[in-house]
């Protein structure tokens, strides 16, 4: 199973879906042995490469060791940042609704939007409508909304991208505590759009439990150049509140903790 059993961080490999046990011994030579036992669940459909990686290459006597698990494919058991961008599996493109409609040059919701200068957005998926989509858990890597006309501006400064799990079911307040997937604090983007799909391949990926509903948050800054109109992106009309959002002309709006509009309507 260990490719080799004498380092501290050697890479393990199953083929055998099910529940796997490691015995894992460390021997520093002079007298001090600490061993454990782990088990890791690995999913059916393809063999994903596992990897254990310690937090520590030195232990002794009583001393417990972390082992940061990688399992390299299958459902996450949680939701929260990857450690890698790559997959082990296929990757899938997924569109997430049907059109109902669009904004308009000054409504909102609107993912680039220069109506007002800039904007902070928050759009709820539920687990049901990915579930239906056939997206049942696994790691998010871009997203991606189309454009069908440009009115105004083309460079949106320091767009952000956030993501989180929760159990909301209507978006009437802003979630809190989401991860950074795309942008600052990660580094700075300043995005150029363009008309047809404008797609954000994130600086770190996201990896989704399969069974929470989902929170995309998108913010940008163009309080430095001079409002024109929202650019138009199609969007579903859904059955719960699904966005909320907050737009300025004077205030940062990636900052803000009110809102100036909810509805049922999410880009798509």
């Amino acid at each position: 199973i260990m490719d080799d059993a004498t380092i501290s961080n050697p890479t393990a490999t199953f083929t055998t879906p099910g529940t796997n046990m490691i015995v894992v011994q460390v021997d520093n030579g002079g007298g001090c042995i600490k061993f454990d036992t782990m088990y890791v669940n690995v999913s059916y459909g393809f063999p994903p490469s596992i990897n254990a990686t310690p937090d520590s290459s030195m232990i002794c006597g009583t001393d417990s060791i972390q082992l940061d698990i990688d399992l390299g494919g299958g459902i996450p058991a949680q939701c929260g940042p990857s450690a890698t961008n790559s997959c082990s599996g296929a990757s899938t493109q997924l569109a997430l609704g049907t059109s109902s409609g669009a904004n308009t040059t000054t409504n909102w919701p609107a993912p680039y939007g220069n109506f007002y200068r800039n904007a902070k957005h928050q759009f709820l998926y539920t687990a049901a409508e990915l579930n239906a989509m056939g997206f049942t858990g696994g790691k998010i890597t871009e997203i991606a909304w189309e454009i069908t006309q440009i009115n105004g501006t083309t460079t949106y400064n320091d767009y952000q991208i956030k993501m989180g799990c929760t159990s909301t079911a209507n978006l009437t307040t802003w979630e809190a505590g989401l991860t950074p997937v795309f942008g600052s604090p990660l580094a700075t983007q300043n995005v150029n759009i363009t008309a047809g799909w404008n797609t954000h391949v994130f600086d770190v990926a996201y990896e989704w439990d399969g069974i929470s509903n989902l929170v995309i948050e998108i913010c940008y800054d163009n309080l430095a150049v001079t409002y024109t109109n929202n650019s138009i992106t199609p969007w579903e009309t859904t059955p719960f509140t699904s966005s909320i959002w907050y737009r300025s002309d004077s205030q940062n709006a990636c900052s803000a903790t009110t809102s100036t509009g909810t509805g049922s309507n999410r880009p798509i």
